[in-house]
């Protein structure tokens, strides 16, 4: 149940991470950090129930640095979540210090033959008190490693709950966010760090006696309650992330700039509600980042992007000098489209305008296709029809009868 549960924990942050890492880089923290207890769990797994010499080779010793980079990776994910800035700076490098430590202790096996690591794994497996006999580098003991890290886990998680915590009592801009959308990213952040603060107090007794109580077997070690719960639990958060894509925005801000009234087209944004105490207050009702929102329809309108063939929502996060997660959050929350959806509708909005004012007679079909920001005459037929239900040369022929 353990691989298995790594192993889907693993394909399904490859996923978040292909269709959200580039446009978002809280799902590039989030994702990293789901890595991490992945490789954790498959490490735990093959020390404890594995029969597998080689995988126990691939990990003993090999999963010592990324004990130590659990901690870290939880806190850049909240941290970017709760300033909005996320993201990795040069002053970060301190974080990584206990990981590099980790790296030189263990320096020596990493250049040991394969040969030497599958005799390791023998008699681990042979005698799995192996583990707490074999010293690291400078009698670094495998106990002393245990504490320290368990202890490098629970401070960064617990410096996290409580920055959680002052951020959703005391944080001066609550008026600037989506009101609801950040209770479920600031549940999602707690639920996700309650978790790994259980488990790994959770985990202490049994690893604390195994190295102490020479009388408990791995199996006994293994077979512990806790060890079930804790690893059943965690499936359970890469489907809150799937059935809640809105923990992968963050808690982006609305900015405080004033832009102009926008006239956006019928249908593209929901009809905003009142609210039960008939007050409108900015950042539940006309916040939500309709702001943004109402940017990004008046520079589609008057800008025209999309007609360059190769315009993404990266440049249009570019042109508007907001995080392209900012953007990406407009899209799904408020506007409620797909960005390639909208990017193409426009386009056939502007080859309809051509067509309507008589471009077509000066100018072929696929001159106007091109023009209007389609890459092929295929790809702008098909589209033209999927929007219009008709070809381009049915819809000019339409117009003609029209002004006849």
């Amino acid at each position: 149940m353990t691989p298995f549960i790594a192993i889907m924990i693993l394909i399904l942050t490859v996923v978040l991470l292909y269709h959200n890492g580039r446009f978002q880089t809280i799902s590039s923290n989030l994702g990293f950090s789901m890595v991490v207890i992945s490789i954790l769990m498959l490490s735990h797994y093959y020390f404890t129930f594995g029969t597998s010499r080689f995988w126990l080779a691939v990990f003993f010793r090999h999963s010592f640095p990324v004990y130590f980079l659990l901690g870290p990776s939880l806190y850049f994910f909240v941290r970017g979540v709760l300033t909005d800035r996320p993201g990795i700076r040069y002053r970060d490098f301190w974080h990584f210090l206990p990981s590099i430590l980790a790296v030189v202790v263990i320096f020596p096996y990493i250049f040991k033959p394969w040969s030497y690591k599958l005799q390791v794994a023998d008699d681990i497996l042979r005698d799995y008190r192996v583990i707490t006999r074999v010293p690291f580098l400078f009698e670094y003991l495998p106990i002393v490693n245990f504490v320290l890290r368990n202890m490098s886990i629970l401070g960064y998680i617990i410096y996290s709950l409580l920055w959680i915590h002052r951020f959703d009592r005391h944080y001066p801009d609550r008026l600037r966010i989506p009101h609801w959308d950040a209770r479920k990213v600031l549940r999602f952040m707690r639920l996700l760090l309650g978790i790994c603060l259980f488990g790994t107090l959770a985990l202490i007794p049994p690893y604390f006696g195994f190295h102490t109580d020479a009388s408990i077997t791995s199996l006994q070690f293994a077979a512990h309650p806790t060890m079930y719960f804790f690893t059943g639990i965690l499936a359970f958060i890469p489907l809150i992330i799937l059935f809640n894509p809105e923990v992968l925005y963050g808690i982006p801000k609305v900015s405080a700039q004033t832009v102009r009234e926008a006239s956006v087209p019928a249908g593209w944004l929901e009809d905003e509600k009142e609210p039960e105490d008939g007050i409108h207050q900015r950042g539940e009702g006309e916040a939500r980042f309709r702001e943004l929102a109402d940017r990004i329809m008046v520079h589609m309108e008057d800008q025209k992007p999309y007609l360059d063939p190769d315009f993404t929502i990266e440049d249009l996060a570019g042109q508007l000098e907001v995080p392209k997660h900012h953007v990406y959050y407009c899209f799904n929350s408020i506007l409620k489209a797909r960005f390639t959806l909208m990017r193409s509708e426009f386009r056939i909005r502007y080859a309809q305008h051509l067509i309507r004012d008589g471009a077509s007679s000066s100018k072929t079909l696929v001159s106007i296709g091109f023009e209007s920001g389609f890459s092929s005459s295929a790809s702008f037929r098909s589209v033209f029809k999927e929007f219009t239900g008709m070809s381009p040369r049915e819809y000019q022929r339409s117009q003609q009868a029209l002004k006849n």
